[in-house]
């Protein structure tokens, strides 16, 4: 996973690959983040198709000062490998406990298909 901060518009945007074995984790820390800063989702697509295809995900905050917290909060939990770190896991599992969410959201990017 990679993500990118758009301070300006207040939004981070996530690439998800999605043949990484950790995908639905991913997603799952994206609804935390989503959640614990008070975001909310502006977009959900892929790009591209089979090995090579990327899930995106764009979360809009409503302050500054979230969107800075929630791209602090993201560069301590994501590691060098676009990995949640593995002392991260239990919090997924409160948030998101069978993972729901995250299987919603991929399907909500995979319906929306971007060339």
């Amino acid at each position: 996973m990679e993500f990118q901060e758009h301070l300006a518009v207040k939004e981070i945007w996530f690439d998800v690959f999605a043949k990484d074995a950790d995908l639905i984790d991913q997603l799952a820390f994206i609804y935390l983040v989503c959640s614990k800063f008070r975001g909310k989702e502006v977009a959900a697509s892929t790009i591209g198709t089979g090995e090579d295809m990327i899930l995106q995900v764009v979360l809009r905050f409503p302050e500054w000062d979230r969107c800075s917290d929630a791209k602090g909060h993201c560069k301590d939990k994501i590691d060098h490998t676009g990995n949640v770190i593995a002392s991260y896991k239990g919090a997924l599992d409160n948030v998101d406990p069978r993972r729901q969410y995250a299987r919603a959201l991929k399907v909500k990017a995979e319906k929306n298909p971007q060339d």
